[in-house]
């Protein structure tokens, strides 16, 4: 398996889960610190600052003085944990990233209901245009437990080896063996169907509505 093993990536979910009770009761208003900015050089600075920010930016929840995000920083970059609550149920982390050095490195999220919705590792997707890409195993839940989506990305962005996907409808739409992102053996949608592979990487990392 390419640059991080599905080892690794379970044990970084260990570490997740420990972090998933943090939060409150919603609250409409958000208190951010500190402000920062991102310069032409890549890096973020606190305003006015001459050195990049090394230090955790956070968003917390005026009413409950809980957080509803923060971002950890070094030397100007990203670098630790970048995490999100769910605005309306903030006991409930909505989004988790692991940075290093300013490159994504694993990503989770869950359902509402506290089901793990996504587990991946990742790597940088600036030659697709994206914050971040799954770059290694990928694998997503319904919120009922069962897995939706489970294959492994390579370099190039390609489905290699066993994939498994379900529609949102639950019906099987691939279990088979891909080589460089081509079919090669196992299920697949039926001709005329109207489903093609689909590519369904983690989110990029965007910031949350307010």
């Amino acid at each position: 398996m390419s640059k991080f093993s599905f080892v690794a990536l379970l044990l970084g979910l260990v570490v997740a889960l420990s972090a998933c009770g943090e939060g409150g009761p919603k609250g409409p208003k958000l208190v951010h610190g500190p402000s920062l900015e991102e310069r032409a050089d890549g890096l973020f600075y606190e305003k006015g600052a001459e050195k990049p920010f090394t230090g955790t930016q956070n968003k917390v929840d005026k009413e409950s003085g809980k957080l509803r995000a923060e971002t950890q920083f070094e030397n100007g970059q990203k670098h630790g944990w970048d995490r999100r609550w769910y605005r309306d149920n903030l006991d409930q982390m909505h989004r988790q990233w692991l940075w290093v050095r300013g490159e994504p490195a694993f990503f989770w999220s869950w359902w509402p209901n506290g089901v793990m919705r996504e587990l991946a590792s990742q790597r940088s997707g600036k030659e697709f245009g994206r914050a971040d890409i799954a770059y290694g195993s990928y694998v997503k839940w319904f919120d009922s437990g069962k897995i939706q989506f489970k294959a492994r990305y390579d370099e190039k962005f390609f489905w290699q080896g066993h994939v498994l996907d379900y529609n949102d409808a639950g019906q099987l739409m691939w279990d088979g063996e891909f080589k460089d992102g081509v079919f090669v053996k196992g299920i697949r949608p039926p001709e005329g169907s109207g489903e093609v592979k689909k590519v369904t990487p983690p989110p990029a990392d965007a910031p949350e509505e307010e």
